[in-house]
């Protein structure tokens, strides 16, 4: 049996407790297959519930859902996992690769991606701690093809540190198996073993935007002053070996300043990098200047990014930073186009203040950020202290903190109350908030609910099919599916049938009645719905939740004339939108038992008007399909008419 991994909170040299912190599985075990992850009875808003939909995973850190309906998910170990859809429970490995990757605390397989248009384009990209020194060979430490790795005393893990890299590396899909992998970068010095590397993720202009901390002690102010040898990632003035002191050390946590100091090589640690997704290097348009390295930054001053994620239908890079002893930060970066790119302050600043023990320490770099002012850093969009509760009066606890997710619910089967809001997460506190919208538009920092609490372990967040929030759930080694199921709100989407919206358009706009209708099952003829609506070039569309009685596939039967189309859980499952005589279409589609959202959309050209879509249990088989892969025998279902 596999032992728990838990991860948990170290008491610090200050005040308080560090950010994240993965423990390491305990002598003898291989990883957390099936941990504890939840305690105490878990409580969501009326109408939704938590269920999973994938379980005895290694440690998942990661969940990307593909076009095709695969789920990829990664495992801290150094393992990418793809399931073929959500229906599937045995995963098939598609890549390997845990001699390269060092799995010890918070280091390991943490950033996993797909390009925009995967599968046509086949790469899939991961974003770990590689088990060498920058341009080292690997295993360092651990050894080949195991689970866990080790650092040993001395130089012990947070006295010396155990020096490691990180690496960005691609992977040609060739169905579920990868092909050899492809380094882009290979950089990342870190020390000791938190505020390792972070995320990954594709903004809206198809370059691929990466995260990664300081690698710096989170026991002490550290400037580099430690190591053996000393100063082991070079920083200046003194270089591999050199003493560092005060005030011109540059070493530590100070690497997430490595911009303001241009006269030695840039690092890349604490920062935002906005990257050509091919080759790695900077990307088209990146404003910085410098070397290759400083090109491929667009924000810094980062503790430890550790997610973050692209607001929908902007270029904006919204992050969570794991703070130290006192604040928790979400920073939004407004553009990654402009001069100068944006400085979060640390290890300056934390929160919206000074940061005491690096202030205390009286560092060049520091004081000299000081004396810019306040304008030479930018705030966090939102802020909470680890001894306060995130909204009053909530089961949350306070004391240890670790921002680990972020998503934004851009509209689906959730209450419209949610549509526009960030949802947050925060690992350590076991918690799930949402960040409603405001009326600019933006969550509004005033007006935050809680959502899932206690959640099981979350340590990302995304948006996946049917627009439901899923979240990965580390102890357990579980994904998660946060689905609703009304009641709906009162005048939105009935239960076992369907919310009509008619329009005297046929492009779905003007709209003059809504009634409530128990089927899809009209043939108007050469007349219409009703009279307020004219005989020709009129559309409808219809929405209801519909209850599936068991698991298993269902044959959906559509005969239109002129166009229709159907989505299930806002998966698209017939479309025919021409003009047509009657036709009829068919697609089989897998569910699973339970409440699921059909959507179907009508309009009529002129003449004959038919509209009628229905399912029942499959009583053979069409085409093997699931939601979000679904296959089918022709471009449109099997027709006749």
């Amino acid at each position: 049996m596999a032992t728990l991994v838990a991860i948990f909170f170290v008491t610090t040299a200050i005040t308080g407790l560090v950010g994240l912190h993965f423990a390491q599985p305990r002598s003898g075990s291989a990883g957390g297959r099936g941990g504890r992850s939840v305690v105490g009875v878990e409580s969501l808003p009326a109408g939704f519930s938590d269920s999973v939909v994938f379980s005895g995973l290694t440690n998942p850190t990661a969940v990307r859902f593909a076009a095709d309906g695969r789920v990829f998910v990664a495992e801290k170990r150094g393992v990418i996992q793809v399931f073929d859809n959500l229906s599937d429970t045995s995963p098939t490995t598609f890549a390997d690769f845990r001699t390269n990757a060092y799995n010890f605390w918070d280091r390991g397989l943490l950033g996993l991606a797909l390009a925009p248009t995967f599968p046509t384009d086949p790469w899939v990209y991961a974003l770990y701690t590689y088990d060498a020194d920058i341009g080292g060979t690997a295993p360092k430490w651990g050894s080949a093809g195991a689970d866990s790795d080790p650092c040993p005393t001395p130089p012990g893990a947070t006295t010396d540190g155990c020096v490691v890299s990180g690496r960005l590396s691609r992977f040609e899909a060739n169905g579920n198996s990868a092909g050899p992998e492809q380094v882009l970068i290979n950089d990342w010095c870190q020390q000791f073993p938190s505020h390792s590397i972070g995320s990954l993720a594709f903004g809206p202009d198809g370059m691929l935007y990466s995260s990664a901390g300081d690698g710096a002690s989170f026991n002490y102010v550290d400037y580099g002053q430690a190591g053996n040898p000393k100063n082991p990632c070079g920083d200046p003035p003194g270089g591999v070996g050199g003493t560092q002191t005060p005030p011109t050390a540059e070493g530590g946590a100070l690497r997430s300043q490595d911009n303001q100091t241009t006269s030695d090589p840039t690092t890349l640690d604490g920062a935002i990098l906005r990257l050509d997704p091919a080759t790695g290097a900077a990307a088209p348009g990146n404003p910085n200047t410098g070397d290759a390295n400083a090109q491929r930054i667009v924000a810094y001053g980062l503790r430890n990014p550790f997610r973050f994620t692209i607001r929908p239908g902007t270029s904006e890079v919204w992050v969570a930073d794991v703070g130290w002893d006192t604040w928790e930060e979400i920073d939004r970066i407004l553009s990654s186009a402009n001069l100068p790119i944006e400085n979060f302050g640390w290890p300056c600043y934390e929160g919206t203040g000074r940061q005491p023990g690096y202030d205390g320490a009286n560092l060049d770099i520091c004081e000299n950020l000081y004396a810019a002012g306040a304008g030479a850093v930018n705030p966090p969009y939102y802020t909470y202290a680890h001894s306060a509760k995130v909204v009053p009066g909530e089961s949350c606890p306070t004391g240890g903190s670790s921002t680990t997710g972020l998503a934004f619910y851009t509209g689906g089967s959730y209450p419209s109350t949610y549509n526009g809001s960030l949802f947050f997460a925060d690992y350590s506190r076991n918690c799930i908030w949402a960040m409603l919208a405001g009326s600019n538009g933006l969550p509004d920092p005033n007006n935050i609910v809680t959502f899932v609490a206690p959640a099981a372990a979350p340590v990302e967040l995304q948006i996946g099919p049917g627009g439901d929030l899923f979240y990965v759930d580390f102890n357990g080694g579980t994904i998660r599916r946060i689905t609703f199921a009304g009641p709906p709100p009162p005048g939105t989407i009935p239960v076992n049938a369907f919310r009509g919206e008619y329009y005297d358009n046929a492009d779905l706009t003007n709209r003059l009645l809504v009634r409530t209708d128990a089927t899809i099952n009209f043939d108007w003829g050469l007349g219409s719905p009703d009279p307020s609506i004219g005989p020709d070039t009129f559309s409808v569309r219809w929405e209801g939740y519909w209850d599936f009685p068991v698991s298993g596939r269902y044959r959906f039967t559509m005969t239109t004339d002129d166009g229709m189309r159907v989505w299930a859980d806002n998966v698209s499952v017939l479309d025919s939108w021409i003009l047509q005589p009657a036709t009829t279409y068919l697609a089989d589609v897998r569910f699973s038992a339970g409440r699921h959202d059909i959507r179907v959309e009508f309009f009529d050209n002129t003449d004959e008007a038919v509209a009628k879509v229905s399912w029942a249990q499959a009583p053979n088989i069409l085409g093997k399909d699931t939601i979000g892969a679904l296959i089918r025998n022709a471009p449109n279902g099997l027709k006749w008419g």
